[in-house]
């Protein structure tokens, strides 16, 4: 079926898009607002939220304009219905549109006075083959009048409504971008991550109505047989295999896939039957075996996504802002996978509904409990923790609840993998050389480093009716690290105690409705605390509890609210607009101190607030069948620096009909109001301190642009997407090594980023291949610094590369990943400067100096990382046993290198000698895991 379009004003009508008549301000695609724009006046009172304002306005003058149209009257005599039309149209501002051949050689002749639109139509056009439809008061859809056979429904031929939502069977789960479409005239839509959907479209009767998702059987519903139900509700059955007592779901169903605009990545963890090297799912780990995705020290949550940093993530979980997104100082996924339900991944140009970040959104949403009125949960453990989590209806229908936690049992038990990662982390760091100490002393010498990690999440949801819920959801997460050394002999005395402990808690609640068949809203009222606590105690006696204190503590709290609205003036065409609200609340301080002398030797504290307001609207148009438009806007006001500032953004895809390609192209501006940067303690781990931007620290800027091609049937799926990227206002810690420096940072610094991504996915019914490949390069840019030249980032990752292979025999999978990519870059000392020492040697000693910064690069990485899983299926629970090894191999690999100047006694000359430090990646690491669920 194709696009039917206004003759006269050669635009569809309001369904398809947008009008603009004489006396109204509508949104079209070369003008933001033709009549507003020619007025001065109105221009003299636009703020600095004009644009946004422009959208809000045509849409209330449009609606106030369709409530007060007049009556018509009209008198034609043998008049050709093509002008006719033409002149209701001038004197009566409404809109007719129309197949032309529909009125290829018809006439009319009519008198009438005083008559509504729709009185009016039935005088024109009676006695003729044309069907009418009125849509907004003053839109006119002209159809050809058809006469359905008697065997037939006698359903006309005129625009019906569907609506309703689409489900997972047994658990009721929604299935996000499931294809819901008639099958004779090819109209359709797919579902929303909620698994809803709606679409209008002219129908017959002789028509069906076909549902489907990958992995599940296919719906149809055959509209002679049906008719046109309000709502309807589907539920899928998944494929499956029966061999004797176990169930197999099919395990080539699609764990990722995009969203209809093909700007989103949506993730079904659950789905991976394995993640190689992990034995289960991970789910910041599974984000990097997308390309563009790196991480450089192998971390699980420390993202590079197109040369970003990790900071620069907007990581949201049902809305939170995480601050703290990992375990075990970034090696584990700071999310439990048993109550993830699906991952939204914006690798860049995200659309005006998400802001404060420059790089990436991870949207994650934790599982709804299931509406089947039965109690569901599970159990699992591995070498590192134990997880459990349930759901349960407290009110049938109503109102249910779930929980989930998971816990590590390290500082009860500590299994081959913790002492694995746990050395790992801390291989160059005083914590090794005091333990191989202890090993050849442990007589005198006591080495106990007691850690562990949780995290638990709730979520209570209420449904009073199908189009409203209610949501209330927690997240918390602590890292706690007790690390005690002792030296005791006859000779001397000393003890160190290290405590770290970094938190993250969170709170949502929201209010979801779908008001009417157009306007939805999403309210939610957010609050995220975060909090890293580092003490180190030292004492030189047995007498004393403490000679020497240092603390460091960082804080930053998150109060947040979110206004969300969704206006669809059609299936093909939505605004969405909304307000933001954020209170950002920080600290940092520093305190050394010493209890014997009863002095304080040094202390720092620091405490701002800051308030961020944003608007922003995006407009959603299909221009025509093919052609897909996004514009949206977001305008921040930031209270420190009392200044506005505008990001626009911009989506276009082309998708050729009945073709399973698309071309994209995206561009857009953000900005980014806090950040981190590295503090390090004696220990050498921990997360990097937030700040937030003030008068000494700026706004950082980032502009974007995006061209891509994607290609995505039942079994292939294939992306390519080149980008750019270019950041401004960036702040570091200097490299610069010069005496008496007062200011450690490095401001107004630039970064110049380009890559092209490649991804490509093949599976048949038994094996699924998976390959993904990114080409990137970072130039960085400080004033200052490498003698003002531009130099290479140390994420800079020129080439990242994937080859991932699924195998499934029954209950049995396994899963192989190669994984290449070629060394960062790293800073390698080219001068030994001489600095002044008072109590040193001739008051002289030595540092090393760096003019020229990451001109070294580290060998190319090579990993192979295998998984193999058994599971069991009956009809009220599932078993899963994995097994899995990361770095198969053993293949020694590096992270990082560092330089340090080994001097000899302060009493002594001070001539040093430059000595080569390697941090190396984690080697062959066994884990198993064991999950049982209900």
């Amino acid at each position: 079926m194709g696009l039917i379009i206004n003759k006269k004003t050669g635009k569809a009508p309001a369904i398809f898009g947008f009008h603009r008549q004489k006396s109204t301000c509508f949104f079209v695609a070369k003008n933001w607002c033709r009549s507003l724009a020619n007025s001065s006046e109105g221009i003299s009172l636009l703020p600095k939220f004009s644009t946004l304002a422009l959208l809000l306005f045509a849409f209330l003058v449009t609606n106030i304009h369709a409530q007060n149209t007049n009556l018509i009257s009209a008198d034609f005599n043998n008049l050709p219905m093509r002008e006719a039309l033409e002149l209701l149209e001038k004197k009566y501002q409404v809109s007719f549109s129309y197949d032309d051949e529909l009125l290829k050689g018809l006439k009319i002749s009519a008198r009438f006075q005083h008559k509504t639109l729709s009185e009016a139509m039935q005088r024109m056009l009676l006695g003729k083959a044309i069907d009418y439809e009125i849509l907004n008061n003053r839109d006119v859809l002209l159809l050809r009048k058809k006469v359905a056979p008697e065997s037939e429904s006698s359903t006309s031929s005129i625009l019906r409504k569907f609506k309703g939502r689409v489900l997972s069977l047994p658990n009721a789960m929604p299935l996000p971008a499931a294809s819901v479409f008639l099958s004779k005239s090819g109209q359709g839509t797919v579902t929303s991550d909620d698994g809803t959907f709606f679409f209008e479209t002219p129908i017959n009767g002789n028509d069906t109505l076909v549902i489907s998702y990958v992995g599940y059987q296919k719906e149809k519903y055959p509209l002679a047989q049906t008719g046109i139900l309000p709502f309807w509700e589907v539920k899928l059955k998944p494929f499956t295999e029966w061999i004797s007592n176990i169930t197999v779901q099919d395990f080539a169903t699609d764990m990722v896939r995009f969203d209809s605009s093909g700007r989103a990545t949506l993730f079904k963890p659950e789905r991976m039957p394995t993640l190689p090297g992990w034995g289960q799912t991970d789910v910041t780990r599974l984000l990097q075996l997308l390309p563009g995705v790196t991480s450089p020290d192998e971390s699980a949550a420390a993202l590079n996504v197109r040369g970003g940093t990790p900071d620069q993530n907007l990581i949201l979980w049902d809305h939170i802002p995480i601050y703290h997104p990992s375990h075990f100082f970034g090696l584990y996924d700071g999310f439990n996978p048993q109550v993830v339900q699906n991952v939204q991944f914006f690798s860049g140009n995200f659309g005006a509904e998400f802001g404060g970040r420059t790089s990436s959104v991870i949207n994650l949403a934790s599982k709804p409990v299931q509406n089947d009125g039965k109690m569901h949960g599970g159990v699992a453990i591995n070498l590192l923790n134990l997880s459990a989590h349930v759901s349960a209806p407290l009110v049938k229908n109503k109102l249910q609840l779930m929980l989930g936690t998971r816990r590590s049992y390290s500082d009860m038990f500590k299994s081959g993998a913790f002492q694995s990662l746990f050395n790992q982390i801390f291989q160059n760091s005083r914590v090794n050389t005091e333990r191989r100490e202890s090993t050849l002393n442990s007589s005198s010498i006591t080495w106990r480093p007691d850690f562990y990690f949780f995290d638990f999440n709730s979520k209570l949801l209420f449904t009073p009716n199908k189009k409203t819920e209610l949501h209330l959801s927690s997240y918390r997460s602590k890292d706690a690290l007790d690390y005690f050394y002792k030296y005791d002999d006859q000779w001397g005395y000393f003890s160190s105690l290290d405590k770290f402990v970094t938190q993250n808690t969170g709170l949502s609640a929201g209010y979801k409705s779908q008001w009417n068949d157009k306007f939805a809203v999403n309210y939610v009222a957010t609050f995220s605390d975060f909090g890293s606590d580092y003490d180190y105690e030292l004492a030189w006696n047995r007498e004393s509890i403490l000679d020497y204190g240092h603390r460091q503590r960082n804080a930053l709290r998150d109060l947040g609210l979110k206004l969300q609205h969704q206006y669809r003036f059609s299936p093909q065409s939505s605004l969405n607009f909304g307000y933001q609200t954020s209170n950002y609340r920080h600290k940092v301080s520093y305190l050394d101190t010493s209890i014997t002398q009863k002095k304080t030797f040094w202390q720092y504290a620091d405490s701002s607030r800051a308030w961020l307001h944003t608007i922003y609207g995006e407009v959603r148009m299909q221009l025509t069948k093919d052609l897909l438009l996004e514009l949206g806007y977001r305008e921040n006001y930031y209270i420190p620096h009392q200044q506005f500032y505008s990001e626009p953004r911009f989506f276009l895809q082309w998708t050729p009909p009945k073709k399973s390609f698309r071309l994209r192209a995206s561009f857009g501006k953000y900005y980014q109001f806090l950040y981190q940067v590295n503090e390090w303690n004696s220990l050498g781990v921990g997360d990097a301190s937030w700040l937030i931007a003030n008068q000494d620290l700026p706004v950082q800027e980032t502009w974007q642009g995006a061209l891509g091609i994607q290609w995505q049937s039942e079994k292939t799926l294939f992306s390519a997407e080149t980008y750019f990227k270019k950041q401004n206002n960036l702040t570091s810690v200097t490299l610069v090594l010069e005496p008496d420096i007062d200011n450690p940072w490095t401001f107004d610094g630039t970064s110049t980023i380009r890559g092209l991504d490649l991804l490509f996915r093949q599976r048949w019914k038994k094996y699924s291949m998976w390959t993904s490949y990114t080409f990137g390069s970072v130039q960085q840019y400080f004033p200052g610094l490498n003698r003002d030249q531009p130099f290479p980032a140390r994420h800079d990752i020129r080439h990242n590369f994937n080859f991932i292979h699924m195998l499934n025999f029954g209950g049995l999978s396994m899963s192989l990943n190669y994984h290449f990519n070629t060394g960062v870059p790293f800073a390698e000392p080219d001068t030994i400067l001489t600095v002044k020492c008072d109590d040193c040697f001739g008051d002289m000693t030595q540092k090393l100096g760096y003019q020229r910064l990451n001109t070294g690069r580290l060998p190319s990485t090579h990993r192979v990382d295998f998984s193999l899983n058994w599971r069991i299926e009956a009809s009220r629970w599932y078993a899963k046993l994995g097994f899995s090894v990361y770095n198969l191999l053993n293949r020694e690999n590096l992270l990082d290198r560092d330089y340090f100047l080994n001097l000899p006694p302060k009493d002594q000359q001070q001539i040093g000698e430059i000595q080569r430090l390697n941090r190396r990646a984690l080697g062959r690491t066994p884990n198993l895991v064991l999950q049982i669920g209900f």
